[in-house]
């Protein structure tokens, strides 16, 4: 008996499948056309807001709309073809609640359906604020590591330095800086530039351009002796003048080699404050003034000897 049912279901089994399939279609068509009510989540878009504002409130992405029409209609609208619900905010200078009607929903030209009411929510609170547009410096958030040997030649810069930030006035006038994402370099033994991303304070905001190339420059580490410095004393007291011995110092310094190469004895300040004179003392350490990047290493002498005269009168 089985056998048998099994045999006749084989004949002609591609007229059957034809006809199951057929039966299938009828039936989705004739369920579909049939008029039917249902709740769809609409996107809800805010248009036309002038030019010289930007939107500060939370505002819901999309509304939730009863539709009635066709099933079909309806499938369409929901998977492939969504209807939009659009606010005019054109004539909103601050505040608004703006209430939500049927008449804003907007319907796919050739789509049968019709929106019954809102189910939620019934208002939206509109609140505006004047658009700022300022240029701000930018500070790198960059940590160099250099392989030991080699020293970060001058401090990590940008190009370009500073970006356009533009927003709510009442965000951007509290900004003075902005600041790019954090990164971390070690080992470094040669100069490199890297693209990094800015951050952005607030979503609200928009800042050009979205990334800034950072320049980092390594140099090895030398030393070299300035020699034949001349010492300076500063503060001499009034009808006074300083007499130094020697008037002149060696000064070993240590940096990057080619500002290292640079360097001349003018480049170098050496100096006696004149304020720390005591009668009872008569050798003093100098104070030394070195370009930014470049450290001291020894000074020679490390003691001048101070002596003050009195200047002779008119």
């Amino acid at each position: 008996m089985k056998n048998r049912i099994v045999q006749r279901l084989k004949r002609n089994w591609q007229v059957k499948l034809y006809m199951f399939l057929l039966a299938i279609l009828l039936w989705f068509f004739v369920v579909t056309n049939q008029t039917y009510e249902t709740g769809i989540d609409v996107p809800l878009d805010i248009v036309d807001m002038k030019e010289d504002k930007i939107l500060v409130s939370d505002v819901p992405g999309a509304v939730s709309v009863r539709f009635a029409g066709a099933g079909k209609d309806l499938l369409i609208m929901k998977y492939i073809q969504p209807a939009r619900l659009e606010l005019d905010i054109h004539t909103i200078n601050y505040f608004y609640d703006y209430p939500i009607l049927t008449d804003y929903v907007v319907v796919p030209p050739g789509i049968a359906v019709e929106p019954l009411y809102i189910i939620g929510p019934d208002t939206v609170n509109i609140r505006l604020e004047d658009k700022l547009v300022q240029r701000l410096p930018i500070v790198p958030r960059v940590e160099v590591q250099p392989e030991p040997g080699y020293i970060l030649s001058k401090p990590v810069s940008t190009s370009p330095e500073s970006v356009t930030v533009s927003g709510p006035q009442s965000l951007v006038r509290r900004l003075r800086r902005i600041e790019t994402e954090e990164r971390i370099f070690v080992g470094l033994k040669e100069s490199t530039e890297q693209e990094i991303p800015v951050i952005v304070p607030d979503e609200r905001m928009r800042i050009t351009p979205t990334q800034v190339r950072s320049q980092i420059v390594i140099d090895k580490i030398g030393e070299r002796l300035i020699q034949r410095v001349p010492i300076s004393a500063r503060q001499v007291p009034f009808g006074r003048s300083a007499i130094l011995e020697p008037s002149t110092v060696d000064v070993r310094v240590q940096g990057p080699s080619e500002r290292l190469a640079q360097l001349t004895a003018d480049s170098i300040s050496v100096y006696l404050d004149m304020r720390r004179w005591r009668s009872s003392i008569r050798d003093y350490e100098p104070g030394v003034a070195l370009p930014l990047g470049i450290e001291l290493k020894d000074l020679n002498p490390d003691l001048v000897r101070v002596r003050l005269e009195r200047t002779e009168g008119p």
